[in-house]
């Protein structure tokens, strides 16, 4: 690796259909430590990408956030789905 590369410490991809999301974890020059989200999708004539950046003094409240709002989506897709019929009679209708 690189100079440009030694302030990242971990890194995961997550494809999610068309979208792709990274993972990183990296440290600057200060040795302060901070996650970077970055997802990019495919557009016409390119990708859309888009980060976001949580330091370290933030992400106890971020991760707190992060929960609450996928227990939000799981309860509302939870909802949702079982008000759905079986799979069985959904192919009938």
């Amino acid at each position: 690796m690189g100079n440009a590369g030694q302030d990242e410490l971990y890194t995961r991809k997550v494809i999610a259909g068309r979208r792709t999301y990274h993972f990183n974890v990296k440290q600057t020059v200060r040795g302060n430590v901070y996650i970077m989200i970055h997802e990019a999708t495919p557009e016409q004539g390119g990708m859309s990408h888009h980060r976001v950046v949580v330091f370290e003094d933030h992400i106890q409240e971020f991760i707190a956030g992060f929960a609450d709002a996928a227990e939000v989506v799981g309860r509302l897709v939870g909802e949702r789905d079982s008000n759905l019929p079986p799979v069985e009679e959904q192919a009938q209708t």
